[in-house]
This record gives structure tokens, C-alpha cells and sequence, in this order.
């Protein structure tokens, strides 16, 4: 059986890091900015943390035959944020953390205005003037490339692509391995089936153990509304149960163009919650291989003891660990819903690093989580709170129902002209001073009247 090697190279020269003592993890995840590495390098001369600056560019290539003379082949390119210095049975290591390279559209803040411009355009502009990455317009397949109008007041240039490509056919984008950007069609892959002989762990719990626990209802004559039911509780079990950084949710969604109120939406969106439709979510652990199947991809699984015979399942994130010898992969039923957005939400987010610079080799600085906000549904209007028309209202320490009204906001030009009329009218009525004023008065009339000093010394 041939050995499965690793190897670190350095793009720019060709450099082969002859150190490098493991991989654990090489994560490719679905969401675009979920995935990175993390290696191990033995350190004995004390010289490797300044070999790995912040900001360096490093790829990671494996070989399946490497003493027979296989082809060497790259899993990954990545950034490094700040290296540690470690031990590992006394010998000195340094461990450096990678972050994928879409990372570099993170790194401004841009203010600007765009009037009747194509999309092609607006994209163009925003990654030449505020990103380090190339441009290639041969890269770029928009499926509806019309002018737009878009006003940008400190959005990310990650933001921004996604609100643009969410108007064309919401195609993925990404920099690829020549710090390129690249825009193309979505397209699901057909992955190697895997059966019960090729697995040596699992964490899939029997057909029918987990449930949908959100669901989305278009509604209205041209289905531009939307009501969300979410059962929060069943999404933070998930979580739990999954060891996932954030409330996991398992979505469905229909549209019923003969609904026509709020009301009627949210009954049927919560009828339809209550029929617990299945999706299955887990984790399995192969040998280590699979290098050809990426994280979007589907594959076929056997696998009795979960119940599940050659079915369908989606590819959430793969997680290679060289000394370990294993590839695990965390799955999703690939049977109704928005299995995408399940996808999402079952990848784990790296800490969204900013690199400062336009130098594509520079340092990395500022933190920034935007990983939901670049996969959400975009045609979101009603959430599962609203406060009237007035506001919309996110559970406390539930940064996820944040992200989704803030990009509703964001998206849909009614909401925003609606809960600005209803938050200009809770103010006028509640929070104007002169209905301060008022009620304070009100509040001190009703105060009895103080005796005067010489009644209370008499008595």
C-alpha cells in the first residue's frame, strides 16, 4: 500500500519546506471563508517563525505515491497568520495557521458611487482599486451582467460581491491559487460513492433522527414576501450535538403565491415546521485519501447501521489530518430544503482575518466574521420577530438572527423604507422629548403636593 505524503511549498519560489512535521487539519469547507490549515513544523535552529511571517503565501500538496514517483498535487493555498512556537516530545515546533486566500477581500472599507454600470464593471473596479487580487475578465461568467445602480458606504468588497452576484444568478466567486479573482456558475459535482467498508467512524445518527427546524414561506401575487418559523431550541441541540461554533440550521422552504397576509404565512410556515420533514446532518471518518472530492460535491453513501443505503449526501467541509491518516467529512442529506445554506451553517468559520495591505504577501490584521452574511438568502423580508413595523429584533447572543435582519436591511429597499417609517414613528410617539416631556409631567402631576415645613414641624 503506497504512503500517503505531504509536503509545504513556497509559490512564489518553488521551495519545498523540508520541516514540516504534520497537517491537523487541512479544512476545505464549503463556506468560502471557513477553510485553512493549520501545520507543524519541526523548529531546531530557532529560524522558522521568521520563515512565516504574517501574510505569506504557502501552498500544501500531497502525494499518494511519493516513493514511487507519484505526481505531486496542491489540496490547498493558503495565508499564514502568526506563527507559535511549540514542543512535541522535547523537540522545538512552530505551528502556523493559514487562512484561504478569498481572505483578501476583506481588507478595506470602500466609500463610492455607481450609477448604470454593469455588474462586470462595479466588480472590476472594486477588486483592482480595493483589493490585492488580480483581475482576469476572462475569469469573470456573470449570467446577467445589466447595469445596476449601487451606492457603498463602508461595505467590505466580500459584501458587496455577494449583494452583486445575489442580482445575477448567485454565482460562486472566490481568488483562486494565482490570486485571481474568479466568478463562474454553480455547479454540483459527482463525487466517488462510499460504503460501509471504507468508513472507520461515524457520527450519523439513524434516518429520521433530526429535523428540519427552520422554515422559510414565500408568499404574495409576485412571492417578494417572506415568512421565517425557526425552532431556536432544536438548532441550539443541534449545535450542541455537532460540536458546531453556532446554532445549526436544517432549512426548508416552499412558496404559496395564494397567500396574501402576514398571518396566513405564519400559520402555514409553522404547520409546515411541525411535519418534521428529515434532513440528515453528521460526520464520517475514512482512511485518509479522497483528495478529489471537494467540499459542495455529492456522493453516494451506504452505511447500515445508520439506516441509509445508497443515498445522496452533500459535502459540507472535508478535514485531512496527515498523522492521523484520516479525512473526515461533515455531510447533509442532499433531499430538499436549502441544503446550500445547511452547508453553511454545518461549515466551521475560521476567524475572518483582514490582510492591510495591497501587497497580496502582506501582514494580516482585523477580525471580521462574515461567513453567513455571504451565503444568506437574500430575498428574506419577515423574520420571525418583528417588533411591528418598527424595528426587527434579534434573540441575545444570537449573532446569526443578527446577520440575517442586517441583511435583509440591506437588501430589500422596501423593508428599509418601512421600518424607517415605523422606527420615525416609535420615536415621534415614545422617545420625542416633547412626549418626554409629557409623560414626565403626567408622572409629576400625580405626585400629592408636599406639606409645607411649618405643618410638619407643628405636627
Amino acid at each position: 500500500m503506497s504512503i500517503i505524503e505531504f509536503r509545504a511549498i513556497n509559490p512564489a519560489t518553488g521551495e519545498v519546506d523540508g520541516d514540516l512535521y504534520d497537517v491537523a487539519p487541512l479544512r476545505d469547507a464549503f463556506e468560502r471563508f471557513a477553510s485553512g490549515v493549520t501545520l507543524k513544523f519541526i523548529d531546531e535552529d530557532g529560524t522558522k517563525q521568521s520563515e512565516y511571517p504574517y501574510g505569506r503565501r504557502v501552498e500544501v500538496q500531497y502525494n499518494t505515491d511519493a516513493e514511487g514517483g507519484g505526481t505531486w498535487q496542491t489540496l490547498g493555498a493558503f495565508l499564514t497568520l502568526e506563527p507559535s512556537t511549540t514542543t512535541n516530545d522535547g523537540f522545538p515546533m512552530v505551528e502556523v495557521d493559514g487562512v484561504g486566500y478569498t481572505h483578501l477581500l476583506t481588507r478595506d472599507n470602500p466609500v463610492t458611487d455607481y450609477t448604470d454600470t454593469a455588474k462586470s464593471a462595479i466588480l472590476e473596479d472594486l477588486i483592482t482599486t480595493f483589493t490585492p487580487v488580480r483581475w482576469d475578465s476572462a475569469k469573470v461568467e456573470l449570467v446577467d451582467d445589466s447595469a445596476i445602480d449601487a451606492s457603498i458606504r463602508g461595505e467590505t468588497p466580500a459584501e458587496i460581491i455577494s449583494q452583486i452576484v445575489s442580482q445575477s444568478a448567485n454565482e460562486e466567486w472566490f481568488v483562486d491559487r494565482s490570486l485571481t479573482f474568479v466568478v463562474r456558475p454553480q455547479d454540483v459535482e459527482s463525487a466517488p460513492a462510499v460504503a460501509d467498508t471504507q468508513i472507520i467512524d461515524h457520527d450519523l445518527p439513524e434516518k429520521g433522527a433530526r429535523s428540519i427546524n427552520k422554515m422559510t414561506i414565500y408568499y404574495g401575487a409576485n412571492e417578494d414576501q417572506a415568512w421565517v418559523e425557526e425552532d431556536r431550541e432544536a438548532q441550539k441541540e443541534l449545535q450542541e450535538e455537532l460540536d458546531a461554533p453556532r446554532p445549526v440550521e436544517v432549512a426548508d422552504s416552499d412558496s404559496f403565491p395564494e397567500i396574501t397576509t402576514e398571518s396566513e404565512a405564519k400559520a402555514k410556515a409553522r404547520k409546515r415546521l411541525g411535519d418534521q420533514s428529515v434532513i440528515q446532518t453528521g460526520t464520517i471518518t475514512t482512511p485518509l485519501g479522497f483528495f478529489g472530492t471537494a467540499a459542495g460535491d455529492v456522493f453516494t453513501l451506504s452505511l447500515d447501521d445508520a439506516g441509509i443505503d445508497s443515498e445522496d449526501f452533500r459535502v459540507a467541509q472535508h478535514d485531512y489530518e496527515w498523522s492521523k491518516g484520516t479525512a473526515t467529512r461533515t455531510i447533509a442529506e442532499n433531499t430538499g430544503g436549502n441544503v446550500d445554506e445547511l452547508l453553511v451553517s454545518l461549515s466551521e468559520s475560521l476567524t475572518n482575518e483582514r490582510l492591510k495591505s495591497a501587497d497580496p504577501d502582506a501582514a494580516v490584521t482585523n477580525a471580521l466574521r462574515i461567513g453567513t452574511l455571504a451565503e444568506a438568502n437574500l430575498s428574506l423580508t419577515v423574520q420571525t420577530k418583528t417588533y411591528g413595523d418598527a424595528f426587527l429584533l434579534a434573540p441575545d447572543d444570537d449573532l446569526s438572527a443578527f446577520e440575517t435582519h442586517v441583511l435583509a436591511l440591506v437588501q430589500d429597499a422596501a423593508l428599509r423604507v418601512r421600518i424607517g417609517a415605523g422606527g420615525r414613528a416609535l420615536f415621534d410617539e415614545v422617545f420625542a422629548w416633547p412626549r418626554i416631556a409629557d409623560r414626565m409631567l403626567t408622572a409629576l402631576d400625580a405626585v400629592p403636593a408636599p406639606s409645607s415645613p411649618l405643618a410638619t414641624a407643628a405636627r
